[in-house]
């Protein structure tokens, strides 16, 4: 058999030979590689602050502002709850507001008394107090007056000597308002008694004639 076999194949008559199975072949480019599917981004919320645990102070009383106004000024006050405390005269002024601040200015310059307040009670009583302070300023009419005139004085001598003229006096519109009515009526009260005088008429009428017995 081995002898038929190569005759065979000498003269072309073997059968011929299974061709070896082909290797596949990959497809040019990378070789593929298992990426895990994308993971969507976890959004971390930011952490939120601390809260402090120092509390925001509480408005100034309005008693207590008066007292940082007279200290800063010298005059001699009650000091209890003012040491270290950072307070400001332009802090005191904004908690009386400026129709406030301006009167308690004015009295400090002009010696004037203000209204006194408990410095126990000064903050449980402080709208209180700040309706005091307010009545204050609307009656303290003439000493109202005084400083405008005295203010308006002033800033004419400078202008007529060429200084800078130091600026208008602040008048809280309600004195103002009393200011004006106060005026009118006084002129009002002048011209009734020029009006009196001129027709000969005594300024309270005529004086009613004594009881029948007691004429003599």
């Amino acid at each position: 058999m081995p002898v038929v076999g190569a005759i065979l194949a000498f003269i072309g008559l073997t059968p011929a030979p299974k061709p070896l199975p082909r290797r596949r072949r990959r497809p040019s480019g990378a070789t593929p590689v298992n990426v895990p599917a994308p993971v969507a981004p976890t959004t971390v919320a930011p952490a939120r602050p601390a809260a402090s645990p120092l509390a925001f102070p509480s408005p100034l009383p309005a008693a207590k502002a008066v007292r940082v106004l007279q200290a800063a000024a010298g005059l001699p006050v009650q000091h209890d709850g003012l040491g270290g405390n950072g307070k400001t005269p332009a802090d005191a002024r904004e908690a009386l507001g400026r129709d406030l601040a301006a009167y308690v200015d004015l009295c400090i310059v002009a010696g004037q008394p203000l209204p006194g307040q408990s410095i126990a009670t000064e903050r449980a009583d402080d709208a209180a107090y700040r309706g005091r302070l307010r009545r204050a300023c609307v009656s303290d009419l003439d000493l109202w007056e005084r400083a405008r005139s005295r203010r308006e004085r002033e800033r004419a001598e400078a202008a007529e000597d060429g200084r800078q003229e130091p600026p208008a006096l602040y008048v809280p519109a309600a004195v103002v308002e009393a200011l004006a009515t106060r005026k009118a009526a006084r002129e009002a009260e002048r011209t009734a008694r020029r009006g009196d005088r001129g027709s000969g008429t005594p300024p309270h009428g005529p004086r009613p004639a004594p009881p029948a017995g007691l004429q003599r």
